[in-house]
């Protein structure tokens, strides 16, 4: 098979063409990029055949008709493009990534900063224009807290280890 593009090693976009490697049984190579500006200009070229990558970079090529998206690594179609399949409704069950961003702090912050920081978060993250932004660029608000959020992140790092392990990704 052709090989995709990535912008670059041990990415979430890497590892979304590992899982779509696994899921699908088939071989790919991966070919890294500084970032996703090169490689979406060489996808568009048609110097690469395919890509994974993010919402917000990628959404106004697809738009725009200069790339084809041809499936939704998320569980859910995205509101920003309804006509285009989640990778299990086009044929892949299982398959499911979403690129995600968070607010961190050290592990030493006291519960109550912790407290603060998420209630003024969330106070920022239901004004409506920044939620209106959010959404045009694809993405979508969750309501997670932070023990929820820390979950969800020691379950991340257990599931991307066990595909690194299993298709022995290397760091080259």
């Amino acid at each position: 098979m052709e090989p995709p593009q990535n912008p670059g090693q041990f990415t979430s976009l890497h590892l979304a063409g590992e899982l779509f490697a696994a899921t699908a049984g088939v071989r790919l190579t991966q070919v890294p990029y500084r970032g996703s500006a090169p490689g979406l200009n060489d996808t568009v070229a048609g110097h690469v055949p395919m890509m994974f990558d993010n919402m917000p970079s990628a959404l106004q090529l697809v738009k725009a008709g200069k790339l084809r998206a041809l499936a939704i690594t998320s569980a859910a179609r995205s509101p920003e493009l309804p006509d285009v399949p989640t990778m299990a409704e086009a044929g892949l069950p299982g398959y499911e990534i979403s690129g995600w961003f968070g607010v961190l702090a050290p592990a030493a912050t006291p519960q109550p900063i912790v407290q603060r920081l998420d209630r003024e978060l969330r106070a920022v993250l239901e004004q409506p224009d920044v939620r209106r932004q959010i959404a045009d660029m694809g993405g979508v608000i969750s309501a997670a807290g932070p023990a929820d959020f820390r979950r969800y992140i020691a379950s991340e790092t257990d599931r991307w280890g066990a595909l690194v392990r299993t298709a022995h990704i290397r760091l080259q």
